[in-house]
């Protein structure tokens, strides 16, 4: 029988880069996702299932997606937040 060791298990994330990050959490969403499905009607919210499953696909396009156009990405985005010192 395995034991969840939270600490354990963080001590070896911290040692991945972004995308093997990326590719961890993406995978526990896809794991989790047939219950999520499940649960979603049972609380009145199909649609919810179906936007799920949109983010979980969009996550697995970024872990594909070259770590040099998401730095580019991630620097245009970042260029779009306006300095606190701009007037207006």
């Amino acid at each position: 029988m395995r034991t969840y060791d939270e600490h354990a298990l963080l001590a070896k994330l911290e040692l991945l880069d972004r995308r093997a990050k990326t590719v961890f959490a993406v995978s526990c969403a896809q794991r989790l996702f047939p219950l999520f499905e499940r649960y979603a009607p049972a609380v009145g919210a199909p649609a919810l299932s179906e936007r799920l499953a949109e983010i979980v696909a969009a996550g697995w396009d970024l872990a594909a997606t070259p770590m040099g156009e998401v730095q580019r990405m991630e620097a245009e985005a970042t260029s779009m937040v306006p300095d606190e010192d701009d007037d207006g």
